[in-house]
C-alpha cells in the first residue's frame, strides 16, 4: 500500500490533483451486506467464519490505509440513497474546493 500511496500522492507533481477517499462500514453491515449477496454461496457464511476472514492479512492492515485519507465515509446506510446524499455532501462541501 505505501508505494500506491507515494504514487497517488506524486500525481499533483504531474499537474493532476488527487484525493484519497476511504469508505468503510461496520462489521455489522458488512456481514449482513454479504449475506443479502449471495454470491458465491456467500449465504452460508457463518458470523464467525466472517470473523476470521476480516483477521487475514490483507484485511487487517485496511484500517490504517484509512488513516492516511483525506476523506473517511462510512457507509452504515440501509439505502443507496442515504449513502449518496452524503458522497454529494461531501462533494460539495470537502471534495470541490480541492479540484
Amino acid at each position: 500500500w505505501e508505494v500506491d500511496e507515494k504514487m497517488l500522492t506524486e500525481f499533483p507533481a504531474d499537474g493532476i490533483k488527487s484525493f484519497i477517499i476511504y469508505v468503510n462500514a461496520d462489521n455489522d453491515h458488512r456481514y449482513a451486506r454479504l449475506i443479502a449477496r449471495n454470491r458465491s454461496g456467500e449465504a452460508s457464511t457463518t458470523h464467525e467464519q466472517f470473523s476470521l476472514l476480516n483477521q487475514q492479512p490483507n484485511e487487517i492492515y485496511i484500517p490504517e490505509i484509512g488513516k492516511h485519507s483525506d476523506l473517511t465515509l462510512t457507509n452504515n446506510y440501509e439505502t443507496v440513497a442515504d449513502f449518496e446524499r452524503d458522497i454529494e455532501a461531501a462533494y460539495r462541501e470537502k471534495i470541490k474546493a480541492l479540484i
